[in-house]
């Protein structure tokens, strides 16, 4: 890890993360919701999922699995 202070404002973190310093070492915190690269549909609420489905979260993606007593 670099200890320039301005690594901040060089646009190092990703669009849903925030840069943070601590002791001249930059840190890129995600928002809630995304980890790494990745979102959490489900936990965000941005899922295609029937009311009458569990959400899943998988890698890059998300997968519906029905309710008993619900197909589809």
């Amino acid at each position: 890890v670099t200890t320039d202070s301005s690594l901040c404002y060089r646009d190092q973190c990703d669009i849903n993360a925030v840069c943070t310093m601590k002791h001249d070492q930059y840190a890129c915190v995600c928002n809630p919701g995304y980890r790494g690269n990745d979102i959490d549909e489900c936990g965000e609420n941005v899922h295609a999922c029937s009311p009458n489905a569990t959400c899943t979260n998988t890698v890059g993606s998300f997968s519906c699995s029905c309710q008993s007593g619900f197909h589809g």
